[in-house]
């Protein structure tokens, strides 16, 4: 408990509590004292002359007076939920009586009735003329203050006790009162303030007035609608800043107002400051008494011309949409979000036979037959549940009419179907002439790519075999060993269970053998989307990656900036996930690492020499037409003597227990190089890092650099 946040000054006038202690004083209720608990007097009515005049005017005698306060304040600590008066012996030798003034929690004063002793104490009269002459006092006058002490019997001491908490009781709750009161005045000042500011800042408009229309207040907006300020709107009546016209109308507003129906809105133009015409949306409220009778009315207003302006415009546009959907013969139409018609060109209600106006609403279950209303139904779902534009044809009277149909979205939730309709019956029969002609055409280029199709129905019934014949054991191997693991292993010993979870490790091993063995595969099959690729920000993103895996791990990572490469973007992420992705496993038995990614230049020096041709694919040797480049670390290394096999599948020259992998990933490498038309190849030397080298084949021109600031 403390008295940091409110004083007895601010609560209380002090001067009337003077009078009040005077008056108490002289009707002989004894001296009174209330001090601040810092020591500071505030009140002093009837004191003993040996604590005024002596003990707290003395520079020695009154630190011991203060430690007589910290004694009580102490003692309001000691009890803070129910700090209670004190007796005791202060340091001089009197008896002091003191009562804590606690208001809302907050110690904010002591009150002292001032020094006396009981009637059958035994005052040492000698101690006191000692600090008399130690101190410096006037021996006698020191003396004399001390006969006038009271002597009081203990009885008399328990009056005043009773006394003074009620006195201190009741000083509390005026004080009380007073803080409430504060923090009520404080509140609405907050209030007030917080309101006007709101009012002053809103780009509204805000007016409060009388029923005569006296203008009570006024926002800055308002002020600068009417060319003047808010200062000198005040007092001026608000019809006065209208035209007669609106006036009257508002007046006629005000006067329907009833406390069942306190509120109106309209709309109104007015001349702006260029002359031009605004448009204003007024909200008009009127505050009654409890007789019914107006007491003020408040206005907001903002100004609503540029809605008015888009609406013009939107009005416009959709004459013109119109005039466009309406220039073709194609059936043009939009759905909702049900699938009724909301917008239709005429071309559409042509050909229902209906107006527009007949047509909008309705469902193509209201003009088709069940069967080409659940087809057309078919088509919109499909547009709506695959979001992109769906194209089908029907037939209807002997036409073919082709439909394009795909999702628009109406509003933040809704979603409908837009589409046009094409009668394509000699578009149709023409691409049949064509078709005709083609025919041989095709024959000959069937016959030519038989051999291409033989390899590729090979290759798909390989990966068939892999997805489906291989998995399906594997899956029973795991499953049973699973099982044995877990309703089993009661009856198995440590070294049984090791070995079931030796053979799902194996299993697993084995699947991740066949996605990437699948994932091979796939890579002959796709088609290649060949662009500008930044590989320093793909290098970088991917070196992130590797990062969070493993945040402890000390590798330095250098990657210049402006490495380009003419590729595709998703194969050759993939080459520099396997190739970052490797140096990083056969760095990780270092203490510290580093990965370099890099380029050469046409015309700079060259790799390290290798092998020009083999399992290397084509060495360090490259064409002209070329750039190369390279991931180069400085972690575990390879035997040159066994290259050959870095970059077949299944081939590594680490077993798994030293790293992991599947022994794909060269592989996969080899093959989105060489389907780009490049070469891959590798240095290495054992516990001395290895580099990687592919070359990409640059596009006619040679557009960018290897390195490229752009």
């Amino acid at each position: 408990m403390t008295h940091a946040a409110h004083r007895l000054t601010d609560l209380i006038d002090i001067g009337q509590l003077q009078r009040l202690c005077d008056g108490l004083s002289e009707s002989g209720a004894g001296g009174l004292g209330v001090l601040e608990p810092d020591g500071t007097v505030l009140v002093s009515s009837g004191w003993q002359d040996i604590c005024a005049l002596f003990h707290r005017s003395n520079e020695v005698t009154r630190q011991a007076c203060h430690e007589s306060d910290r004694r009580v304040n102490q003692h309001v600590l000691d009890n803070p939920h129910a700090p209670a008066h004190i007796v005791y012996t202060c340091p001089h030798g009197l008896i002091d009586l003191a009562f804590p003034l606690v208001i809302d929690g907050e110690h904010v004063a002591n009150i002292l009735t001032g020094q006396f002793f009981f009637d059958d104490d035994d005052v040492d009269v000698e101690e006191f003329r000692e600090r008399a002459r130690r101190v410096g006092f006037d021996e006698q006058a020191y003396l004399d203050a001390l006969a006038r002490v009271p002597r009081i019997p203990h009885q008399r001491a328990e009056q005043t006790i009773r006394f003074m908490a009620q006195f201190v009781s009741m000083l509390a709750e005026i004080g009380l009162g007073a803080l409430e009161h504060q923090k009520v005045h404080e509140a609405l000042l907050v209030s007030e303030e917080r309101y006007r500011g709101l009012a002053e800042d809103t780009p509204a408009c805000i007016a409060v007035f009388q029923p005569d229309g006296t203008l009570t207040y006024a926002n800055a907006a308002l002020a600068s609608m009417a060319v003047t300020t808010p200062d000198e709107m005040v007092g001026q009546n608000t019809f006065g800043y209208m035209s007669p016209g609106d006036a009257e109308t508002v007046r006629s507003a005000l006067d329907s107002l009833t406390p069942r129906t306190p509120v109106e809105t309209h709309e109104e133009t007015q001349a702006g400051p260029d002359g031009g015409a605004r448009w204003q949306h007024w909200t008009n409220r009127a505050f009654f008494d409890a007789d019914g009778h107006v007491l003020r009315y408040q206005a907001v207003g903002y100004d609503i011309t540029q809605r008015k302006l888009d609406e013009e415009s939107l009005r416009i546009s959709r004459q013109r949409y119109e005039a466009f959907v309406n220039a073709t013969d194609d059936i043009a139409f939009l759905k909702d979000a049900d699938l009724k018609y909301v917008i239709v060109n005429e071309a559409n209600a042509r050909f229902f036979g209906m107006s527009v106006q007949e047509v909008v609403g309705c469902t193509d279950a209201d003009f088709m037959s069940p069967e080409a209303a659940r087809a057309c139904h078919d088509s919109d779902m499909a547009a709506l549940e695959q979001q992109h534009m769906v194209v089908s044809c029907e037939a209807m009277d002997g036409r073919a009419y082709e439909t394009r149909k795909f999702p628009v979205r109406l509003d933040a939730q809704r979603v409908g179907v837009g589409g046009y309709v094409r009668d394509v019956t000699e578009q149709r029969a023409a691409e049949e002439q064509i078709s005709a002609m083609n025919r041989d055409l095709e024959q000959r280029v069937a016959a030519r790519t038989a051999e291409l199709e033989a390899v590729n129905r090979e290759l798909e019934s390989f990966a068939y075999s892999v997805s489906h014949d291989l998995r399906a054991p594997l899956r029973s191997i795991d499953g049973f060993s699973q099982i044995l693991l877990e309703d089993y292993a009661e009856q198995l010993d440590d070294e049984g269970r090791a070995h079931l979870a030796r053979i799902r490790q194996a299993d697993q091993k084995m699947g991740a053998l066949i996605d990437g063995l699948l994932n091979l595969s796939r890579l002959s099959r796709s088609e290649l989307h060949l662009r500008w690729v930044d590989l320093s920000e793909l290098a970088r993103d991917i070196a992130a990656g590797l990062r969070e895996t493993d945040p402890a791990r000390q590798v330095e990572f250098v990657i210049p900036d402006g490495l380009r490469a003419w590729a595709d973007q998703a194969l050759i992420s993939v080459v520099l996930e396997n190739l970052l992705g490797n140096a990083w496993r056969f760095t990780g038995k270092h203490d510290a690492a580093r990965i370099e990614v890099g380029g050469i230049a046409p015309g700079e020096r060259s790799f390290p020499d290798a092998p020009s041709e083999g399992p290397n694919d084509g060495g360090a040797s490259r064409n002209a037409g070329e750039r190369a480049f390279f991931v180069r670390d400085d972690g575990a290394g390879f035997d040159m003597t066994y290259a050959d096999k870095l970059f077949g599948a299944f081939q590594r020259l680490h077993t798994p227990g030293q790293f992991e992998g599947t022994g794909i990933g060269l592989a996969t490498v080899q093959r989105i190089i060489r389907r780009h038309g490049g070469h891959v190849w590798a240095e290495g030397e054992v516990e001395k890092g290895a580099t990687f080298c592919f070359t990409l084949p640059e596009p006619p021109g040679r557009l960018n650099p290897v390195y490229s600031s752009g």
